[in-house]
């Protein structure tokens, strides 16, 4: 048990546990444990002038032991340390080995690695280009004039240049690499065999871009201005029946489900669906434009409590004008800023068509989620292992990304995004998002808040709502 003990610190130190515990099964069968054996020449020589001063009947009785070690040496000329099961393990010595080694598995020759790939990363982005844009926007995600204008966006950037004589890729494939493999659900291993380059290169195509992408983040996500206010509330007022006269936004919240459970804390992002994610808060206008967003909260946590601590709820004033407010669903307490629908079971038809009048304007919201996920489907299954603060921040600006990529889009007029398996697939992900946001909102109680005025608020519209719908447009609604 001592040595087991001992092994354990110096792999901990090493930090490659996790890899090495396929063989606790062997070290654990091994009796007396294991010896660091010195196999260099050195050490050979000077074991032979000490078994030339023994005595011969000790020569001779590990005579046949002596042959067996030499022939295992000349086997392992090219080691410098061999393991050999002994009484006492010199954990020090493995402890100064293993610190000196850089890879622990046998790595293949770069050069030849290279030279066996198909095509290079130019090869293969001229060959999409070459293509009908069906295709080439099947692959990056958007048209050929939206990625010409994101890489004008981004191409500046400091991260794409460095001090090395050794330049970078140029951005334009670094941006294409990074699509393919954003747009995808697919590993890092099989991008880099499609794209031509190596894994290691998607990994930094993937930290640059991003890292680009978000430096526009206050240019694209950002509140509306006095003037947009205005627009956005006359264009809802209009849609519905003239009866939303003061909304300036849409509220809801999504998760961001990852691929694996976090290493440390995974109950509080583990979710009635089985699956592994943090949450997102998210406020759009009337046009699918994101205005605010919050990311990163555990799963756990109900919408409620989500928008309670973000900075719409907790600065109130500086976001809302007099009789200004949100449209969300159930899952947020009624306030004199965020209206809902009315609980069932509601008192009259009135009552219903006024809830159903509301959610059709709030759907606007789980269409921005839908497009989003059909557009970059890696959104619904990120491969990102959280790990600490540094892992957590990197889902935090993979979703950001894909945000501030949506309102990009909006603006060079290439929003929308038909294709039906994809917006299939963003459907049922959403619809299991909210399957157990349902559950969470069942379990938890609605936070207190200034329901008299929620209360006062709603009833204000409801009465609007009556005076303007008649009997034809009730039955429809």
């Amino acid at each position: 048990m001592p040595r087991l003990t001992e092994r354990a610190r110096v792999l901990r130190s090493l930090k490659v546990m996790k890899q090495l515990e396929e063989v606790d099964e062997l070290l654990l069968s091994v009796n007396g444990g294991l010896q660091l054996v010195d196999n260099s020449p050195d050490s050979s020589a000077a074991e032979s002038d000490t078994d030339m001063d023994t005595d011969a009947d000790t020569d001779s009785e590990d005579s046949g032991s002596s042959i067996d070690s030499d022939n295992e040496s000349s086997n392992s000329d090219s080691e410098m340390f061999v393991l050999q099961t002994g009484a006492q393990c010199n954990w020090g010595g493995l402890y100064d080995q293993l610190s000196q080694l850089r890879y622990w598995e046998d790595r293949e020759n770069p050069r030849l690695v290279y030279m066996n790939r198909t095509h290079t990363v130019e090869q293969w982005f001229e060959q999409r280009c070459s293509e009908t844009p069906a295709i080439f926007r099947a692959h990056f995600r958007m048209s050929r004039d939206s990625f010409e204008a994101l890489l004008n966006a981004i191409e500046d950037h400091p991260v794409f240049y460095n001090q090395s004589r050794t330049k970078q890729t140029p951005v334009r494939y670094q941006l294409a690499v990074f699509l393919y493999c954003f747009g995808s659900n697919s590993s890092q291993l099989l991008c880099a065999s499609v794209t031509g380059v190596g894994e290691g290169s998607v990994r930094n195509y993937t930290s640059r871009c991003i890292t680009a992408i978000l430096s526009l983040r206050d240019t694209y996500i950002r509140c509306p201005t006095q003037e947009e206010k205005a627009v956005m509330k006359q264009q809802i007022f209009a849609a519905s029946m003239e009866t939303f006269s003061g909304c300036v936004g849409f509220v809801g919240g999504t998760f961001i489900t990852l691929s694996y459970a976090p290493l440390e804390d995974w109950w509080f992002s583990h979710n009635q669906e089985s699956s592994y994610a943090p949450n997102s808060l998210v406020v759009c206008n009337d046009r699918r434009r994101i205005t605010y967003l919050r990311t990163g909260d555990i799963s756990a946590v109900p919408d409620a409590r989500v928008f309670a601590s973000s900075q719409l709820h907790l600065f109130a004033d500086r976001f809302f004008d007099e009789g200004e407010y949100l449209i969300g669903d159930s899952a947020y307490t009624l306030t004199d800023y965020m209206v809902t629908p009315f609980k069932e079971p509601v008192p009259s038809r009135y009552h219903n068509a006024f809830n159903a009048m509301l959610s059709s304007q709030h759907i606007v919201i789980e269409d921005v989620f839908g497009l989003i996920k059909a557009r970059f489907p890696s959104v619904t299954n990120v491969s990102i292992r959280i790990e600490g603060t540094e892992s957590h921040r990197a889902v935090v600006r993979w979703f950001e990304t894909a945000c501030v990529l949506h309102n990009f889009l909006l603006d060079t007029d290439d929003g929308e995004w038909d294709n039906d398996d994809d917006r299939a697939l963003a459907n049922i992900h959403q619809e299991k998002v909210k399957k157990a946001k349902a559950i969470i909102e069942q379990q938890e109680d609605l936070l207190p808040g200034d329901e008299a005025a929620g209360v006062r608020l709603r009833g204000a519209l409801l009465k609007l709502f009556i005076e303007n719908v008649d009997e034809n447009d009730l039955e429809l609604l």
